[in-house]
């Protein structure tokens, strides 16, 4: 028999420049979407879905460069990072990412890690924030109104506000998810709805407990091979 001990400790870091956030951010996601969607790591969409800049010149943040407005530190985008692919991997598995625009899952989760309850509205009560044009949806012209009450703050309101526009404004690809055909696919493969199997499941733990010690090497490379994380012990 084995005893197991982890330690997992809270550490908080300073916010990172935004070129430093960016740049980390696309070599990781440029990886994945080529594994993923066998798109070339320097296709430029890439680099523009990572460099969006709000087209609202008026915003009141000065550097309109949405990734950095949630991605504080480099542990926020290695995070951020582990969980686009492992549901990007659950797309493939199911042969489902050809149907979805990779742009539009990036900042749904980029929304879904930062704003869990507009995320949640969006998922179950959509039509509270969308309005429906014959085909497609876009966002109620009190749009900022209602995120109010939801509690948003004004800085956070910007930033979300940016983030909807961007899926239901300025997205108009073939399978963006501002298409009402296409809407539900962004949300088929949620934990919370038991979609993937207990087999899959137990394989993208197994993933996670790999890019946790990954991530553990890049944070702190010198104490990570110093000292030993797991103790076994024999009883």
């Amino acid at each position: 028999m084995y005893l197991e001990k982890f330690f997992n400790t809270e550490i908080s870091l300073p916010k990172s420049e935004e070129r430093i956030i960016c740049n980390e951010l696309l070599t990781r996601i440029s990886k994945t979407i080529n594994t993923i969607w066998g798109i070339p790591k320097e296709d430029t969409r890439i680099h523009d879905m990572v460099y969006y800049r709000s087209d609202d010149y008026t915003n009141s943040i000065i550097d309109c460069i949405l990734v950095p407005k949630i991605l504080y530190t480099i542990r926020d985008v290695i995070r951020f990072h582990n969980l686009f692919y492992l549901l990007s991997e659950t797309y493939k598995g199911q042969s489902a990412e050809t149907e979805i625009e990779f742009q539009d899952l990036f900042y749904l989760e980029l929304l879904h890690y930062r704003f869990t309850n507009i995320y949640s509205v969006l998922c179950n009560t959509p039509l509270y924030i969308l309005e429906l044009n014959e085909y497609s949806l876009s966002l109620k012209t009190d749009a900022k109104e209602i995120l109010q009450n939801l509690n948003i703050g004004d800085k956070d309101l910007e930033i979300a506000y940016d983030i909807l526009c961007y899926l239901f404004s300025h997205s108009r690809r073939k399978n963006s998810m501002s298409y009402l055909r296409n809407y539900s696919k962004y949300f088929m493969y949620r934990l919370d709805n038991k979609i993937l199997t207990p087999p899959n499941f137990l394989m993208l733990e197994n993933i996670m407990l790999v890019f946790y010690f990954q991530d553990l090497l890049f944070l702190f490379p010198t104490t990570a091979k110093s000292c030993s994380i797991i103790e076994r012990r024999t009883v």
